[in-house]
């Protein structure tokens, strides 16, 4: 972990009450406070500060945020890169893999989440290149994938994402290319900022190891 990605200790009452307004009424206001509550680094993992059964209870219910993010819904892109603040083991995997499935639905909103999150530990352009376990051991159909979402990126034509859409492109195109492309490979940001120096695993982005509230 580089400096850029400090710990901070997390209101998380605040956080509860924040995450269950934002699933009965999903809308940029409700994101907005929880991505409040949750600025660019990691949770501090303390014991005694990492409160482990609401960080649970919240990364539980990811699949109704996947399922705003499948629809492209722009301010669950914003919650999930912030929930990924408190998320571990299973839980960083699974929006690591869930924020690039935006593409199909809608891009633009892919692209603009990478802009507008340039400190953001998942905020690289190279997410794009995740699919989690659905090609595994399946060349073929990571590579068709890959494809398709070229195909999305493409379409958006948006002078304000056009950094962001040269970057995904860049990635998508040199996945395809190079089968180990993804091994070994630094992160790529979108934003201009230089790479953290780390590969591009999930690993790369997980929360420090020591003194894991677990």
């Amino acid at each position: 972990m580089t400096a850029e990605w400090r710990e901070y200790q997390v209101d998380w009452h605040a956080l509860d009450l924040a995450f269950t307004a934002y699933l009965d009424k999903p809308s940029d206001d409700t994101a907005r406070v929880i991505t409040t509550l949750l600025p660019p680094g990691f949770a501090e993992r303390r014991v005694g500060v990492y409160d482990v059964d609401t960080a649970v209870r919240i990364l539980n219910k990811l699949s109704s945020v996947e399922q705003l993010v499948r629809k492209g819904r722009r301010h669950a892109l914003d919650v999930a890169l912030a929930l990924y603040s408190i998320s571990d083991a299973a839980y960083s995997e699974w929006l690591t893999s869930m924020i690039p499935e935006a593409i199909h639905a809608n891009p633009a909103a892919f692209l603009s989440a990478l802009k507008d999150n340039p400190t953001r530990v998942l905020a690289t352009c190279d997410i794009a290149l995740e699919t989690g376990l659905d090609y595994l051991e399946d060349r073929e159909g990571e590579v068709a994938e890959f494809k398709r979402r070229i195909k999305k990126i493409e379409r958006v034509k948006v002078p304000e994402l056009e950094e962001q859409r040269k970057c995904v492109l860049e990635q998508l195109r040199a996945a395809i290319s190079d089968p180990l492309i993804r091994e070994g490979r630094p992160t790529t940001r979108c934003s201009g900022r230089g790479a953290d120096g780390s590969a591009r695993t999930s690993s790369a982005h997980s929360p420090p190891a020591a003194e894991r509230g677990r």
